[in-house]
C-alpha cells in the first residue's frame, strides 16, 4: 500500500511539473543592441492566445434620461476619462464645459467647472484630462488657449497660458518630477512630441513630422498620426502610426529602447470608406465640398496606452465583422504576449480594472468599467 501511494504521489509531481512546462510560453522574437540601444523585434504571433485576458463589465455610468448629472452630451460631445488612486473617476463632457466625478461605486460625488472666462471656468475644454501624479485634475481648453487646473477637491488652482506650447496641445501629460510632455498640432500642418519643464519652457523635441498637404479639392483621409503614453517610471512611449514600431525615452529624452513588431497592414474595403464619406458628410452641409482620398491601407495602429505593470496596449484596425477591435499587448520589455479583442478603446487601466465609453444605437454615451484578469 505504502509503495502504491509513493507512486502516486510521483504521478502526480510528474503531472504537475508537465502541466507548469506546458503553460510556459516561448516569446520567438530578439533582442539586439544597436548603437547602444535595445531593439526587440516581435514576429507577428503572439506568446498567448485570445483567452490569456478575461475582462467583466463591473460598472455602467450613464443614463439615456433622468438625473442631470449621469446625463452624458451624446452625438456633437466627446468625454475624456481619467481615475485617481482611490479609483475616482473624472469624466470631462467638452460639449457641457465640466468635469464630473464619481466615485468607484458609480455615485455622482461633485461637478467641477462652467462655461465662463473668470477663475476654474472655461469656454470648451477638450482632447484630455488627467489626474496628475501632484494630485491635481488637468485640463485645456482650446477657446481660452490655457490649461486649468483644479485640486481633487474641486478647488480651482491655476491656469497657465500655452503661448510657449508652440501650437494646440491635442494631448499633454505631467510626469511625477512635475514635467511635461505633449503632442503638439503646428503650423504649417506638422505634429509634434515635445518636453517642456515646470513652468512649461520648451525642451527637448522626440519627434516632429510635417504633413504633406491634400491636392487641392481632396482631402486625405487616414493620415498616420502620433501616439504616446507615460509609464510609472516617467518613461515616455511612443510611435507614429505610418509604421509599426515603437520607442522608449527616458524622463531626460534618452531613447532606451525600439519594439518593432512583423504584421500584415489592413486595406481599406468599401464598407468602411461608405462609413468614412457619412462621417465627413458633415463638412458639405457646411459648405465645406471635398473629394476624399483615400490610402491602400490603413495606419499601423489607432491607439495606445500602458497599464500599472507596463504592458502596453496599441490598438489596430484589424477587426471582427461585429467591430470588436483587435489590440496588440506588449510586456513592459517590449515583448509581444498577445492579441485580444475588445469591444471599446481602453481609456485607462487602474488597478486590474480598463475604463472606456460606450456609444450605443442611438447614440447615447455611457463611461463603462471592465475588471481584467490575466492567465499567465
Amino acid at each position: 500500500m505504502r509503495q502504491m501511494n509513493r507512486l502516486i504521489s510521483l504521478s502526480l509531481f510528474i503531472l504537475v511539473i508537465f502541466s507548469v512546462n506546458c503553460s510556459k510560453k516561448k516569446w520567438k522574437g530578439t533582442v539586439e543592441e544597436e548603437n547602444g540601444v535595445v531593439v526587440v523585434k516581435n514576429p507577428k504571433k503572439p506568446m498567448y492566445g485570445e483567452d490569456v485576458l478575461s475582462m467583466k463589465e463591473d460598472l455602467t455610468i450613464g443614463e439615456k434620461e433622468g438625473r442631470e448629472e449621469y446625463i452624458f452630451s451624446g452625438i456633437h460631445g466627446i468625454q475624456y476619462i481619467d481615475v485617481d488612486d482611490n479609483e475616482n473617476i473624472y469624466i470631462l463632457d467638452d460639449k457641457v464645459s465640466n468635469i464630473r466625478v464619481f466615485d468607484k461605486n458609480g455615485k455622482h460625488l461633485k461637478t467641477i467647472g462652467k462655461i465662463g472666462q473668470g477663475p476654474g471656468e472655461f469656454q470648451r475644454p477638450a482632447y484630455f484630462i488627467q489626474v496628475t501624479p501632484q494630485k491635481e485634475i488637468m485640463v485645456y481648453d482650446p477657446p481660452t488657449s490655457r490649461f486649468v487646473l483644479f485640486s481633487l477637491e474641486g478647488e480651482y488652482l491655476k491656469q497657465i497660458s500655452d503661448a510657449r506650447i508652440g501650437g494646440v496641445p491635442t494631448e499633454f501629460k505631467k510626469n511625477s518630477r512635475g514635467n511635461y510632455v505633449g503632442c503638439i498640432l503646428k503650423g504649417p500642418p506638422a505634429i509634434e512630441l515635445k518636453m517642456f519643464d515646470s513652468n512649461l519652457q520648451p525642451g527637448l523635441t522626440i519627434f516632429l513630422e510635417s504633413e504633406k498637404p491634400s491636392p487641392k479639392g481632396e482631402l486625405t483621409v487616414l493620415r498616420p498620426h502620433l501616439y504616446f503614453a507615460l509609464t510609472r517610471n516617467d518613461d515616455i512611449i511612443w510611435g507614429f502610426s505610418d509604421r509599426y514600431e515603437l520607442q522608449v525615452v527616458n524622463f531626460k529624452g534618452e531613447l532606451k529602447r525600439r519594439i518593432v513588431k512583423d504584421y500584415k497592414p489592413v486595406k481599406i474595403n468599401e464598407k468602411e470608406k461608405e462609413i468614412i464619406r457619412e462621417r465627413y458628410g458633415r463638412l458639405a452641409t457646411l459648405g465645406m465640398r471635398y473629394k476624399l482620398d483615400f490610402p491602400k491601407y490603413f495606419p499601423s495602429f489607432n491607439s495606445m496606452t500602458v497599464d500599472e505593470e507596463g504592458r502596453i496596449f496599441v490598438g489596430t484596425y484589424e477587426k471582427t465583422e461585429d467591430d470588436w477591435e483587435y489590440h496588440d499587448v506588449f510586456d513592459a520589455e517590449g515583448k509581444y504576449i498577445a492579441k485580444v479583442l475588445l469591444k471599446a478603446t481602453p481609456y485607462v487601466w487602474k488597478k486590474n480594472k480598463m475604463y472606456s465609453t460606450y456609444r450605443d444605437e442611438e447614440d447615447y454615451i455611457f463611461v463603462k468599467r471592465y475588471k481584467v484578469t490575466w492567465k499567465y
